[in-house]
């Protein structure tokens, strides 16, 4: 599965909750777009993380739509929106997701087996598909 079918995949599936997220009252719905659609967004990330630029504004789109249907909050630009909600772009939050996992490899609390694929979290080894350490 390439990166634009695992965005794809992940783009249909938070759209889904995302609908479910605004039908809900308007008090809970920025803590459950937290809790539900912001995960499937960010899933396997540091595998897979979108390169390309039309990937990344599809997966910002989710977000954008969001905040743009919040209530009393259409006609504040998309950056205002975050900045009023205090929530930061998915493209900043997956940066921040592959600086900690560089900490983890560089003060060795995660191995990275390059040959056979493994990746060592404390004492759990977990098999990885695609993913190389060179």
């Amino acid at each position: 599965m390439s990166c634009s079918d695992n965005t794809f995949f992940d783009l249909q599936k938070s759209i889904i909750v995302l609908e479910t997220v605004l039908c809900s009252c308007a008090n809970s719905q920025l803590s459950a777009f937290v809790m539900f659609v912001r995960p499937l967004l960010e899933y396997n990330c540091i595998i897979w993380s979108p390169s390309q630029r039309r990937d990344i504004d599809l997966l910002e789109q989710v977000q954008w739509r969001f905040t743009k249907r919040l209530q009393g909050f259409c006609h504040y630009p998309y950056e205002k929106r975050l900045q009023l909600h205090n929530i930061p772009k998915l493209e900043t939050r997956r940066l921040e997701i592959d600086l900690i996992w560089c900490y983890k490899i560089l003060f060795g609390h995660v191995f990275l087996h390059s040959a056979s694929g493994l990746v060592t979290v404390g004492e759990v080894t977990i098999q990885t598909v695609g993913l190389s350490a060179s």
